[in-house]
């Protein structure tokens, strides 16, 4: 007989080992629910997307938000001094500038 927890270890192994196809997004993710109040949470990440270096923030900061979240208590992040849009858009004038080129 296959018990619950064995199931998920497969299913689990089955979504770890699955390629990412081209075209295809490169994160994806899973809840199990295994009892009215157990359940698994995976999240599978392409190198591309989270690599080694970021993968302990992104993990601190998803917990973060988990325990806020279940608490019942508001976004505790604190806000960032800056969005992704506002990064491309220095870094275009680095570029426009020639400033990136003397290194």
């Amino acid at each position: 007989p296959d018990s619950a927890a064995a199931r998920l270890k497969t299913l689990l192994g089955q979504e770890l080992r699955r390629p990412f196809l081209p075209g295809q997004p490169l994160a994806r993710s899973i809840l199990v629910r295994s009892a009215e109040d157990e359940h698994t949470y995976l999240m599978v990440l392409h190198h591309l997307v989270c690599d080694r270096s970021a993968i302990g923030i992104f993990v601190r900061e998803l917990s973060r938000l988990y325990k806020d979240a279940c608490s019942g208590t508001p976004n505790s992040m604190p806000q960032l001094k800056a969005q992704f849009g506002d990064y491309c858009l220095w870094e275009r004038s680095q570029l426009e500038s020639g400033r990136l080129d003397e290194h």
